[in-house]
């Protein structure tokens, strides 16, 4: 779990009462799953190959690539699931920018959102939807997302309505971050959830942006982020260097 990640969500959990009788901890049933609430869990694959356009270890500048919006209703009460676009702006998780496809446990099961975050503390810290601009959004359809760095360390957040970026002709601009410190990060793909719902994602065209404002590449290799890998009843199934899904099941040895 990143640090301090999703905040607005683990402030509105509600609050598992629970009797210690011994060892036995016993749970009312109505609050058993609220318990699997609290603690966020996710599952991350990242391009696992250092840029070949320039000098900086596996930095990339941006990501962009498409996935569908799943419908993962039931979610847990004031919780969501969330299909991310991520680049990590420092080692150990605390800054990074993200966008992706959320749903949350109050939409109904053809909604959700484009969303975007960003975290660089102490300057720069964000939660956004994005309905006016990007429009609710309809589960099971295919989008396009695209994060890339722009002027300085800002970073530029837009979508498109179309099933790869390379048909998109026209990005709909949704956001730019403040200055983030940094201009590049490596690149990963993520799904998130509280609780053990539906955990369903097929990210599809990961692409890497090898220099500032160039052209996009497709991932190299696609690797699992075992630092970032707690959901363990669903499994990361490659299917190329630039395409995956979540499968149901317990990943086996050697699997993500």
């Amino acid at each position: 779990m990143r640090l301090g990640r999703r905040s607005r969500i683990g402030l509105r959990l509600a609050i598992v009462v629970a009797v210690q009788l011994g060892t036995l901890l016993v749970l009312n049933p109505t609050t058993a799953f609220a318990a699997g609430c609290t603690t966020e869990s996710t599952k991350f694959v990242y391009e696992d190959v250092g840029n070949p356009g320039a000098s900086n270890n596996n930095r990339y500048y941006g990501i962009r690539g498409t996935t569908r919006s799943y419908n993962h209703q039931p979610i847990c009460s004031n919780t969501g699931v969330a299909q991310t676009f991520f680049v990590r702006l420092s080692p150990d998780y605390s800054s990074w920018v993200e966008t992706g496809v959320t749903q949350y446990a109050t939409d109904s099961t053809a909604n959700s959102h484009a969303w975007a975050e960003w975290r660089y503390l102490p300057s720069q810290s964000a939660l956004k939807t994005y309905d006016p601009q990007a429009g609710i959004l309809t589960t099971n359809t295919d989008y396009s997302l695209r994060l890339e760095n722009g002027a300085g360390t800002t970073w530029e957040i837009y979508i498109a309505h179309a099933s790869s970026p390379e048909a998109v002709t026209n990005w709909n601009h949704l956001d730019t971050t403040g200055s983030m410190g940094v201009f590049s990060g490596p690149v990963e793909s993520e799904l998130s959830r509280y609780g053990t719902g539906n955990a369903s994602d097929h990210p599809t065209h990961l692409e890497e942006q090898r220099l500032f404002a160039g052209a996009y590449y497709g991932w190299q290799h696609l690797g699992c982020d075992y630092a970032q890998r707690s959901i363990m009843d669903w499994t990361a199934v490659k299917v190329s260097q630039s395409e995956w899904f979540m499968n149901a099941g317990t990943p086996g040895s050697g699997q993500c």
